[in-house]
Protein backbone atom coordinates (compact mmCIF):
# COMPACT_ATOMS: atom_id res chain seq x y z
CA UNK A 1 0.00 0.00 0.00
CA UNK A 2 1.52 3.34 -1.05
CA UNK A 3 1.28 7.26 -0.45
CA UNK A 4 2.07 9.26 -2.86
CA UNK A 5 2.54 12.80 -1.67
CA UNK A 6 2.67 16.22 -3.62
CA UNK A 7 3.18 19.79 -2.18
CA UNK A 8 1.87 21.80 -5.35
CA UNK A 9 3.26 25.47 -5.44
CA UNK A 10 2.86 27.17 -8.92
CA UNK A 11 2.83 24.56 -11.10
CA UNK A 12 0.63 22.26 -12.98
CA UNK A 13 0.95 18.92 -11.82
CA UNK A 14 -1.73 16.76 -14.25
CA UNK A 15 0.33 14.97 -16.10
CA UNK A 16 2.63 13.74 -13.21
CA UNK A 17 -0.48 12.90 -10.88
CA UNK A 18 -1.73 10.61 -14.42
CA UNK A 19 1.22 8.40 -14.57
CA UNK A 20 1.45 7.95 -10.89
CA UNK A 21 -2.30 6.56 -11.19
CA UNK A 22 -1.71 4.70 -14.83
CA UNK A 23 1.91 2.87 -13.38
CA UNK A 24 0.38 1.90 -9.57
CA UNK A 25 -2.54 0.50 -11.24
CA UNK A 26 -0.46 -1.42 -13.72
CA UNK A 27 1.09 -2.75 -10.52
CA UNK A 28 -1.62 -3.67 -9.09
CA UNK A 29 -1.26 -1.27 -5.88
CA UNK A 30 -3.29 -0.54 -3.41
CA UNK A 31 -2.90 3.38 -3.26
CA UNK A 32 -3.54 7.23 -3.01
CA UNK A 33 -2.19 10.18 -3.91
CA UNK A 34 -2.48 13.61 -1.78
CA UNK A 35 -1.86 16.81 -3.48
CA UNK A 36 -2.11 19.89 -1.32
CA UNK A 37 -1.83 23.37 -3.10
CA UNK A 38 0.54 25.58 -0.80
CA UNK A 39 -1.11 29.12 -1.76
CA UNK A 40 -0.35 29.25 -5.50
CA UNK A 41 -1.17 31.65 -8.10
CA UNK A 42 -4.49 31.21 -8.66
CA UNK A 43 -4.28 30.40 -12.87
CA UNK A 44 -2.47 26.78 -11.04
CA UNK A 45 -5.24 26.69 -8.51
CA UNK A 46 -7.41 26.33 -11.56
CA UNK A 47 -5.36 24.21 -13.21
CA UNK A 48 -5.04 22.00 -10.40
CA UNK A 49 -8.50 21.90 -8.87
CA UNK A 50 -9.88 19.09 -11.00
CA UNK A 51 -6.90 16.63 -9.64
CA UNK A 52 -9.51 15.32 -7.01
CA UNK A 53 -11.75 13.77 -10.02
CA UNK A 54 -8.82 11.60 -10.80
CA UNK A 55 -8.87 7.76 -9.05
CA UNK A 56 -7.64 8.00 -5.57
CA UNK A 57 -6.62 11.26 -5.45
CA UNK A 58 -7.59 14.15 -2.82
CA UNK A 59 -6.45 17.63 -3.78
CA UNK A 60 -7.18 20.29 -1.24
CA UNK A 61 -5.70 24.39 -0.78
CA UNK A 62 -4.65 25.99 2.02
CA UNK A 63 -5.52 29.76 2.98
CA UNK A 64 -1.93 30.70 3.06
CA UNK A 65 1.45 29.79 2.19
CA UNK A 66 3.19 27.41 5.07
CA UNK A 67 6.38 26.58 3.53
CA UNK A 68 8.27 23.66 2.04
CA UNK A 69 8.95 21.74 5.91
CA UNK A 70 5.38 22.46 7.06
CA UNK A 71 3.74 21.50 3.90
CA UNK A 72 5.43 17.68 3.86
CA UNK A 73 4.95 16.82 7.32
CA UNK A 74 0.98 17.82 6.91
CA UNK A 75 1.10 15.60 4.12
CA UNK A 76 2.67 12.67 6.00
CA UNK A 77 0.00 13.38 8.44
CA UNK A 78 -2.94 13.03 6.01
CA UNK A 79 -1.54 9.71 4.68
CA UNK A 80 -3.42 6.27 5.10
CA UNK A 81 -0.79 4.10 4.02
CA UNK A 82 3.01 2.87 5.94
CA UNK A 83 4.85 3.97 2.60
CA UNK A 84 5.24 6.98 1.86
CA UNK A 85 6.30 8.77 -1.56
CA UNK A 86 7.51 12.16 -1.48
CA UNK A 87 7.33 13.70 -4.83
CA UNK A 88 7.74 17.65 -6.39
CA UNK A 89 5.25 18.48 -8.04
CA UNK A 90 7.26 20.61 -10.86
CA UNK A 91 8.63 16.49 -12.02
CA UNK A 92 7.85 13.95 -15.14
CA UNK A 93 8.19 10.68 -14.76
CA UNK A 94 9.97 9.14 -17.60
CA UNK A 95 10.88 5.86 -16.80
CA UNK A 96 8.07 3.67 -16.76
CA UNK A 97 8.98 1.62 -14.08
CA UNK A 98 9.59 3.97 -11.97
CA UNK A 99 6.97 3.48 -9.07
CA UNK A 100 8.08 -0.83 -9.64
CA UNK A 101 11.15 0.31 -8.87
CA UNK A 102 10.27 1.80 -5.64
CA UNK A 103 8.02 -1.46 -4.62
CA UNK A 104 10.83 -3.68 -3.28
CA UNK A 105 11.67 -0.83 -0.46
CA UNK A 106 8.14 -0.74 1.21
CA UNK A 107 7.40 -1.57 4.89
CA UNK A 108 11.52 -1.24 5.68
CA UNK A 109 13.26 1.12 8.29
CA UNK A 110 14.87 3.11 5.67
CA UNK A 111 15.24 5.56 3.45
CA UNK A 112 15.11 5.43 -0.07
CA UNK A 113 16.36 8.14 -2.62
CA UNK A 114 16.05 8.02 -6.11
CA UNK A 115 17.43 10.87 -7.73
CA UNK A 116 16.89 13.54 -9.65
CA UNK A 117 17.82 14.09 -13.33
CA UNK A 118 17.12 16.76 -15.95
CA UNK A 119 16.53 17.18 -19.84
CA UNK A 120 19.11 16.17 -21.89
CA UNK A 121 17.88 19.26 -24.65
CA UNK A 122 19.06 23.15 -23.67
CA UNK A 123 16.05 25.43 -23.12
CA UNK A 124 14.72 27.46 -25.50
CA UNK A 125 14.60 30.41 -23.24
CA UNK A 126 17.66 31.95 -22.09
CA UNK A 127 16.47 32.98 -18.55
CA UNK A 128 16.17 29.29 -18.17
CA UNK A 129 19.31 27.66 -19.08
CA UNK A 130 21.20 28.36 -15.88
CA UNK A 131 18.89 26.43 -13.47
CA UNK A 132 19.40 23.64 -16.18
CA UNK A 133 22.78 24.03 -16.58
CA UNK A 134 22.95 24.02 -12.86
CA UNK A 135 21.11 20.72 -12.60
CA UNK A 136 22.78 19.17 -15.27
CA UNK A 137 25.85 19.34 -13.76
CA UNK A 138 25.72 19.72 -10.05
CA UNK A 139 22.61 17.78 -9.47
CA UNK A 140 22.33 15.15 -12.05
CA UNK A 141 24.08 12.51 -9.88
CA UNK A 142 24.09 8.61 -10.31
CA UNK A 143 23.43 6.17 -7.40
CA UNK A 144 26.89 5.02 -7.30
CA UNK A 145 28.02 8.34 -6.70
CA UNK A 146 25.36 9.53 -4.34
CA UNK A 147 26.15 6.01 -2.09
CA UNK A 148 29.87 7.50 -1.57
CA UNK A 149 27.96 10.19 0.81
CA UNK A 150 24.43 8.83 1.54
CA UNK A 151 23.52 11.52 3.77
CA UNK A 152 25.17 14.64 1.84
CA UNK A 153 23.79 13.55 -1.69
CA UNK A 154 20.15 13.19 -0.48
CA UNK A 155 17.42 15.47 -1.51
CA UNK A 156 13.82 15.78 -1.38
CA UNK A 157 12.07 15.91 -4.61
CA UNK A 158 12.00 11.79 -4.70
CA UNK A 159 12.20 10.02 -1.78
CA UNK A 160 10.47 6.74 -0.10
CA UNK A 161 10.06 5.77 3.33
CA UNK A 162 7.93 4.26 6.17
CA UNK A 163 5.44 6.52 8.13
CA UNK A 164 7.20 5.47 10.86
CA UNK A 165 10.40 6.43 9.99
CA UNK A 166 9.31 10.13 8.91
CA UNK A 167 7.44 10.71 12.04
CA UNK A 168 10.67 9.39 14.06
CA UNK A 169 12.14 12.87 11.97
CA UNK A 170 9.70 14.94 9.99
CA UNK A 171 10.79 18.19 8.23
CA UNK A 172 12.47 21.27 10.82
CA UNK A 173 9.11 23.21 10.77
CA UNK A 174 11.43 26.52 11.99
CA UNK A 175 12.92 26.77 9.11
CA UNK A 176 11.16 28.59 7.14
CA UNK A 177 12.03 29.98 3.44
CA UNK A 178 13.61 28.05 0.43
CA UNK A 179 16.79 25.54 1.35
CA UNK A 180 18.51 23.27 3.63
CA UNK A 181 15.32 21.59 4.90
CA UNK A 182 16.45 18.39 3.34
CA UNK A 183 19.63 19.03 4.62
CA UNK A 184 18.56 19.57 8.00
CA UNK A 185 16.57 16.46 7.28
CA UNK A 186 19.22 13.91 6.00
CA UNK A 187 21.44 15.04 9.20
CA UNK A 188 18.47 14.14 11.80
CA UNK A 189 18.25 10.77 10.18
CA UNK A 190 22.01 10.32 10.35
CA UNK A 191 22.07 11.52 14.25
CA UNK A 192 19.21 8.41 14.47
CA UNK A 193 21.22 5.78 12.35
CA UNK A 194 18.71 5.59 9.73
CA UNK A 195 20.37 4.59 6.56
CA UNK A 196 19.90 5.95 3.09
CA UNK A 197 19.60 4.23 0.33
CA UNK A 198 20.53 5.50 -3.11
CA UNK A 199 19.03 3.63 -6.39
CA UNK A 200 18.96 4.84 -9.94
CA UNK A 201 15.32 5.93 -10.10
CA UNK A 202 15.79 9.75 -11.23
CA UNK A 203 12.36 12.05 -10.83
CA UNK A 204 12.75 14.57 -14.17
CA UNK A 205 12.82 18.32 -13.10
CA UNK A 206 11.16 20.09 -15.43
CA UNK A 207 9.79 23.45 -13.76
CA UNK A 208 12.96 25.34 -14.40
CA UNK A 209 13.34 28.88 -12.36
CA UNK A 210 14.35 31.68 -14.32
CA UNK A 211 17.87 33.17 -13.75
CA UNK A 212 16.49 36.09 -11.77
CA UNK A 213 14.24 33.79 -9.47
CA UNK A 214 16.95 31.37 -9.12
CA UNK A 215 19.27 33.94 -8.07
CA UNK A 216 16.92 35.13 -5.35
CA UNK A 217 15.91 31.65 -3.85
CA UNK A 218 19.98 31.13 -3.85
CA UNK A 219 20.08 34.19 -1.71
CA UNK A 220 17.01 32.91 0.68
CA UNK A 221 19.51 29.23 0.71
CA UNK A 222 22.48 30.43 2.15
CA UNK A 223 20.55 32.87 4.83
CA UNK A 224 18.60 29.54 5.34
CA UNK A 225 22.04 27.50 5.61
CA UNK A 226 23.72 30.13 8.57
CA UNK A 227 20.16 29.81 10.37
CA UNK A 228 20.61 25.79 10.05
CA UNK A 229 24.32 26.08 11.39
CA UNK A 230 23.65 28.38 14.23
CA UNK A 231 20.26 27.78 15.33
CA UNK A 232 19.73 24.12 14.47
CA UNK A 233 23.35 22.71 15.10
CA UNK A 234 24.02 22.14 11.15
CA UNK A 235 27.02 20.20 10.28
CA UNK A 236 28.54 22.21 8.05
CA UNK A 237 31.97 20.37 7.22
CA UNK A 238 30.93 18.98 4.25
CA UNK A 239 29.10 21.80 2.55
CA UNK A 240 31.48 23.03 0.49
CA UNK A 241 30.37 26.54 0.02
CA UNK A 242 30.16 26.92 4.02
CA UNK A 243 33.79 25.82 3.94
CA UNK A 244 35.14 28.36 1.41
CA UNK A 245 33.54 31.26 3.45
CA UNK A 246 35.52 29.52 6.23
CA UNK A 247 38.60 29.88 4.62
CA UNK A 248 38.20 33.71 3.48
CA UNK A 249 37.06 34.60 6.97
CA UNK A 250 39.80 32.65 8.71
CA UNK A 251 42.46 34.94 6.97
CA UNK A 252 40.11 37.89 7.45
CA UNK A 253 39.22 38.19 3.75
CA UNK A 254 36.01 38.21 4.05
CA UNK A 255 35.73 41.88 3.54
CA UNK A 256 38.11 42.32 0.80
CA UNK A 257 36.30 39.41 -1.62
CA UNK A 258 32.91 41.61 -0.40
CA UNK A 259 35.00 45.00 -1.73
CA UNK A 260 36.66 43.07 -4.76
CA UNK A 261 33.59 41.40 -5.73
CA UNK A 262 31.06 44.74 -5.67
CA UNK A 263 33.87 47.48 -7.13
CA UNK A 264 35.22 44.94 -9.78
CA UNK A 265 33.17 42.01 -11.38
CA UNK A 266 29.67 41.73 -9.71
CA UNK A 267 28.35 43.77 -12.83
CA UNK A 268 30.25 40.92 -15.38
CA UNK A 269 29.68 37.68 -13.63
CA UNK A 270 25.88 39.06 -13.07
CA UNK A 271 25.52 39.86 -16.84
CA UNK A 272 27.31 36.75 -17.52
CA UNK A 273 24.66 34.29 -15.26
CA UNK A 274 21.83 35.66 -17.52
CA UNK A 275 23.86 35.08 -20.54
CA UNK A 276 23.28 32.30 -23.02
CA UNK A 277 26.46 30.20 -21.37
CA UNK A 278 26.50 31.28 -17.70
CA UNK A 279 29.66 30.35 -16.37
CA UNK A 280 28.97 28.04 -12.78
CA UNK A 281 32.35 29.41 -11.93
CA UNK A 282 30.61 32.42 -11.93
CA UNK A 283 27.80 31.61 -10.11
CA UNK A 284 30.16 30.21 -7.25
CA UNK A 285 31.64 33.16 -6.83
CA UNK A 286 28.38 35.16 -6.93
CA UNK A 287 27.02 32.56 -3.99
CA UNK A 288 30.38 32.75 -1.88
CA UNK A 289 29.31 36.67 -2.26
CA UNK A 290 26.59 36.00 -0.52
CA UNK A 291 27.88 33.86 2.14
CA UNK A 292 30.13 36.70 2.86
CA UNK A 293 27.47 39.66 2.77
CA UNK A 294 24.72 37.52 4.70
CA UNK A 295 27.45 36.85 7.43
CA UNK A 296 28.78 40.68 7.78
CA UNK A 297 24.42 41.69 7.92
CA UNK A 298 24.44 38.62 10.62
CA UNK A 299 27.30 39.85 12.86
CA UNK A 300 25.85 43.65 12.62
CA UNK A 301 22.70 42.61 14.08
CA UNK A 302 24.50 40.65 16.76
Amino acid sequence: MLSVLIPIFNFDCTSLVIEIINQCNANNLTFEVITIDDFSNSDYKEKNKNLSIFQNTKYSELPSNIGRSKIRNLLAKTASYDNLLFLDCDSEIENTDFIKNYIPYFNNNKVVYGGRCYKNQTPKEKKEILRWKYGIKRETISAEQRKTNTYLYFLTNNFLCSKNTFNSVQFNENLVGYGHEDTLFAQELKKKNIEILHVENALTHVGLETTELFLSKTKEGISNLFKAAKSYNLNTTEIKLYRNFERLNKFKLSAVYLFFYSLLIKKIIEKNLHSQNPSLFFFDLFKLYWCCKIAQELSKGE
